[in-house]
């Protein structure tokens, strides 16, 4: 299968190229939409140069300045943690509609792009409804359908689910780029920042808990096991201290900065960034 991918230079962007790249063949494509975070298009152009083994082909496509917002150089400044204004309205429609006029000119059979879940809870044009109706106009919008591919909504990855896969794929995530302002180093203030920087340290924090065996058939559970508290085979619970103490740390560090779960705090992005 020939997969176009929607590159950022993000996280989640990234590690999608580093999945699929096993397997497949993979382009990227990079879109300039006269985004104020303009780095975001040389780190992309950089992960697919030095990509691991051999580069990956990456293409620039400059989009018309339809947008108007913070994000695209508007009076209002960027602002600091979550906010409506970091909000570009349907621009992952623009770009996925482009995305398949590219892919059916260049003869690829899908698209990819990296929208997790926490993105698909809280903005329109990330939701499980929008993409299944992408799915559908990219199947009929030309003689030949073109795939839309989405592992982080289908298999319902939250930003710290994408962390440990990108973890698990060696993405050099020090190497990513995600803050809106586009300095020679990150805000950390940013709804990008704070979204990433709590993912990250998530991951820290589960990463270093101990797995657990089940004392009656010897199955370990590590602490990134989804449901990894019950033993399917016997029906044995572990300890649920372990399980307590891993949420009490995860929700101090969505807490950090604000209050409400990092989860549910941030803004929309076209790449899952």
């Amino acid at each position: 299968m020939k997969i176009l991918i929607l590159l950022s230079g993000g996280i989640d962007s990234t590690t999608l190229l580093y999945k699929y790249r096993k397997g497949a063949f993979v382009e990227a494509v990079t879109f300039d939409y006269g985004q104020t975070h303009r780095k975001e298009i040389e780190v992309a152009k950089n992960i697919c140069a030095n990509f691991p083994r051999r580069p990956v082909k990456h293409h620039i496509c400059q989009l018309p300045q339809i947008f108007t917002c913070p994000l695209t150089g508007s009076v209002k400044p960027i602002p600091s943690g979550d906010s409506v204004d970091n909000i570009i309205p349907n621009r992952n429609g623009v770009m996925l509609m482009t995305a398949t006029a590219l892919a059916i000119e260049w003869g690829f059979d899908a698209v990819a792009y990296g929208s997790n879940e926490d993105d698909a809870i809280n903005f329109p044009d990330c939701s499980h409804l929008f993409i299944q109706a992408m799915r559908d106009v990219m199947r009929f919008c030309h003689t030949r359908p073109i795939e839309l591919l989405t592992p982080f909504i289908t298999d319902h990855m939250t930003k710290k689910d994408v962390v440990a896969l990108a973890d698990t794929l060696s993405v050099p995530i020090s190497e990513t780029w995600s803050c809106y302002k586009g300095q020679s180093k990150p805000c950390g203030e940013c709804a990008a920042c704070q979204l990433r920087n709590a993912a990250i340290e998530a991951h820290s924090i589960m990463s270093q808990q101990p797995n657990i065996s089940c004392s009656c058939c010897g199955q370990e559970f590590g602490p990134g096991d989804r449901g990894f508290s019950h033993c399917e085979s016997h029906a044995e619970l572990v300890p649920d201290t372990v399980l307590e103490d891993i949420t009490t740390a995860v929700i101090a560090t969505e807490t950090k900065s604000g209050g409400e779960s990092s989860e549910n705090k941030h803004a929309c992005n076209p790449y899952g960034i």
